[in-house]
C-alpha cells in the first residue's frame, strides 16, 4: 500500500532541505538545468533531467529512463502545465499507470 505524504510532511521536508547549503545548492542546480531544458520534447533533453533528479536526489529509479522519458514526452506535460494546477498532475501522473 502507497502512502502519499500529507502537506505538513512536504512541508517538513522543504524547512530542512531549506536549512541544509548541500540541497540549496543541488536545488540551484536543478533550477538552473530545468530553466535551460523547458520543453519536455526531445527525448535526450527529458532523459537528461530524469538522470539529474535521480542521482542529485538520490531516487535509485530502477528503471530504463528512455522508457520514463518517452512516457513524459507523450503525457504532453508541457501543454497540461500551462491549463492545470500541478496537484492534479501529479495525480494524474500517478493513476496513469496503475
Amino acid at each position: 500500500m502507497l502512502i502519499l505524504p500529507t502537506k505538513h510532511n512536504i512541508d517538513a521536508a522543504r524547512e530542512i532541505r531549506d536549512k541544509l547549503l548541500t540541497w540549496r545548492r543541488v536545488y540551484a542546480l536543478l533550477i538552473r538545468e530545468f530553466e535551460q531544458y523547458k520543453s519536455n520534447i526531445e527525448l535526450h533533453d527529458v532523459a537528461y533531467k530524469i538522470e539529474l533528479v535521480d542521482k542529485l536526489y538520490n531516487c535509485n529509479l530502477m528503471m530504463d529512463k528512455g522508457i520514463v522519458a518517452k512516457e513524459i514526452i507523450n503525457f504532453n506535460l508541457d501543454e497540461k502545465f500551462l491549463h492545470e494546477e500541478p496537484e492534479s498532475l501529479v495525480n494524474e501522473i500517478f493513476t496513469k499507470k496503475r
